[in-house]
């Protein structure tokens, strides 16, 4: 319906949807005979971010491998290194998790990893 929006994978590829916000015009456009809705492309720099931005809200962090083969991206090492020695995430094997004192200031480690993206 309007202001729907969303996230599609499709042969390898990641896609946002979204309907217009007015009523009204999402209602044209389904009337026109269209979705109303519009499907772009995201950028595997978008792709990464997104992940970064929406695992580290879960308790099962992000994977770096799955980061890396999905959008071709990684998180610089110095970057992780300092927020390890920061107490502010664990990194595990292969995944990362923010610590309770991480947490509390979640959304600058998401910046902070998101521009460390190489």
């Amino acid at each position: 319906g309007p202001g729907a929006h969303g996230r599609l994978t499709q042969n390898g590829r990641r896609f946002a949807t979204v309907a217009p916000r007015a009523p009204g015009a999402w209602l044209a456009q389904v009337q026109a005979g269209q979705s109303g809705t519009a499907k772009d492309e995201l950028s595997p720099r978008d792709w990464a971010e997104e992940m970064i931005l929406m695992g580290l809200r879960t308790r099962e962090g992000i994977s770096i491998q799955r980061l890396h083969a999905l959008t071709d991206h990684r998180i610089a090492n110095q970057k992780l290194k300092d927020l390890t020695e920061l107490g502010l995430i664990l990194p595990v094997s292969d995944i990362i998790r923010t610590t309770a004192g991480g947490r509390l200031v979640l959304n600058a480690i998401i910046r902070d990893l998101a521009g460390a993206l190489i």
